[in-house]
């Protein structure tokens, strides 16, 4: 086993590691071997005989010389591994993006990228003809590399997206209205599609980051773009961030693809909004959406293991104060379906096609004429109260109409819905409850049910009233998820999570961190392991996530 360690600490200006040889038989370390720099991520091609690390050498945020910027010196290279041969005689040999001047090579002055005088290498991949891909996140690129030759033989711009349909503003609503124009890519995460395609999660770190993930072909030109369809997921499956509208949105860092029952398949892990979106790319111009899996918070390596039908997912975020902290998630392709299938609700879209945006359901009730319908209403987790109409006849339950509860003719603030009630004339009881201040109100007509909740209420003057509408249109016909933890397939099986909970044995600097990768890989991509941050843990308990559903397959959009 090789593990890759950062010994950088605070010294960004001499940046250190190393990679230790473990034998797993007795876990004891047979070799170890300085890297020269900052190593961030590590991959090992198929027959288990070169490895490649991206030595990041990145950047101090707080240096208020470049304003946490580019440039800051030293920059990064790939360093390269034999593994052939006895572990004790291992050597690095570093491949660089620059002469010994420090100029940059000619392919990388050409190729259009931020501050190409400083590249920080992120995150490593290699494919079956040991060509190696390699993001440069902060520079907004991608290299290719023929590890048999050690030549560079391709590097391009990740380009910029432009995307209509997204929200933007932290104002406590979910708003798909607005737009972000040439936000540059900046790509995190790549893995092989196949030997002549590749994706990349578009995570931002400096100036950017585009809310997807891209397929490109080897010179650098896009096959195909997410453009809004993860923000979309999100928001109809409950997830949506409000925190983080004004910056990333669902921020896609991990990526990761493997071929399991003969199918493709890529998994992209959005780390604010807490879920992994599992796609079909066997054609790589258009991946169809599968499933979404739910994780714990911070979703960041994922690790598949075909020869198992095992998906492993670990989520960074660890906060004993708020009770969440850092796990493994581990999925299962195959079995029985489970009895209670999950997602339990989802949204359809509304009139102008988005997904209706719901989330923190503090309450529910029945329609006492329909046994099909059910209302729902959103706690002070908005800025104002929502109401939600629910055709419970499907399996997930949809989410078909939402409105805004008003008072005087504008939306309700300072309200948290604690109690939905029907009555019997029509209209419903709403109790708001929870915080100094909030008051028990009556809406207008719409429809509940007679289920009363733990909170009282009174009879006053209907001054508050739900107002708005959206359609109840019914997507395409796409793939049903079975539950928050399983992944549907054609015979009805399914994927089953069985959750490894782990509790760090210390705080971890982000440039502290280190991360492990078998000495084989099974395949292009799942060979790759996410290092910066991944935290070593030794059990605890993590939440549950919410519940969720599948969309239609995403569109392309965006521009290079």
């Amino acid at each position: 086993m090789l593990v890759v360690i950062d010994e950088t600490g605070d010294d960004f200006t001499d940046p250190k590691g190393r990679v230790d040889v473990l034998r797993l038989s007795d876990r004891e370390r047979v070799a170890s071997i300085d890297l020269g720099g900052q190593p961030d991520s590590i991959a090992i091609n198929d027959d288990g005989s070169i490895a490649a690390i991206a030595m990041e050498n990145q950047r101090d945020e707080e240096n208020t010389d470049v304003d946490g910027g580019l440039p800051q010196p030293p920059t990064g290279f790939v360093q390269t591994l034999d593994l052939t041969g006895d572990p004790s005689g291992w050597t690095a040999t570093p491949i660089r993006f620059h002469d010994d001047a420090g100029n940059p090579l000619p392919i990388v002055a050409a190729a259009g990228l931020d501050t190409p005088e400083d590249l920080e290498p992120e995150y490593v991949s290699i494919n079956s003809r040991n060509e190696l891909a390699v993001t440069l996140q902060e520079n907004n690129g991608v290299a290719v590399i023929n590890l048999g030759t050690r030549e560079i033989t391709s590097v391009f711009s990740a380009g910029t997206v432009s995307l209509d349909g997204v929200d933007t503003e932290k104002d406590g609503l979910i708003d798909p209205s607005g737009s972000i124009t040439d936000v540059p890519r900046e790509p995190d995460a790549v893995g092989w599609i196949d030997d002549d395609h590749l994706a990349t999660a578009n995570e931002g770190d400096w100036k950017g980051g585009s809310r997807g993930w891209t397929v490109w072909d080897t010179a650098g030109n896009v096959v195909w773009d997410a453009g809004t369809s993860v923000e979309e997921l999100a928001t109809r499956y409950g997830l949506h961030n409000e925190d983080r509208a004004g910056k990333k949105g669902p921020e896609i860092e991990g990526l990761a693809v493997a071929t399991m029952n003969g199918t493709r398949y890529a998994f992209v892990a959005s780390e604010r909004s807490n879920f992994v979106a599992v796609y079909d790319v066997d054609d790589p111009a258009d991946p169809r959406f599968v499933q979404l899996l739910f994780s714990t918070n911070g979703p960041e390596g994922i690790l598949p293991i075909p020869g198992r039908n095992l998906l492993a997912v670990s989520s960074e975020t660890d906060d004993s104060d708020a009770l969440v902290r850092s796990s493994v998630n581990l999925y299962e392709l195959g079995g029985a379906v489970p009895a209670t299938e999950q997602p339990s609700i989802v949204s359809d879209d509304d009139a102008s096609g988005h997904a209706i945006g719901w989330t923190a359901l503090g309450s529910l009730t029945g329609d006492p004429a329909d046994a099909s319908t059910l209302y729902a209403a959103s706690d002070a987790a908005l800025a104002e109260g929502r109401l939600y109409t629910i055709d419970a006849s499907q399996t997930p339950a949809r989410i078909v109409r939402a409105r805004s509860v008003t008072e005087d003719g504008a939306a309700a603030s300072d309200l948290d819905i604690g109690g939905l009630d029907a009555r019997a004339d029509g209209g419903s009881w709403l109790t708001s409850e929870g915080r100094p201040g909030r008051r028990t109100r009556s809406s207008a007509p719409t429809r509940g049910s007679r289920s009363r909740s733990a909170s009282t209420c009174r009879p006053r003057s209907p001054t508050t009233s739900a107002s708005g509408a959206s359609s109840a249109s019914t997507p395409p016909s796409t793939p049903r998820a079975r539950r928050s933890s399983t992944w549907p397939c054609s015979a009805r099986c399914g994927w089953t999570r069985r959750p490894s909970r782990w509790r760090p044995s210390r705080a971890r600097r982000r440039t502290g961190s280190g991360a492990t990768t078998p000495p084989r890989a099974s395949g292009p991509g799942p060979g790759s392991r996410r290092l910066r941050r991944t935290r070593t843990a030794t059990g605890s308990g993590c939440p549950s996530s919410p519940s969720s559903t599948t969309t239609p397959s995403p569109s392309s959009s965006g521009t290079s």
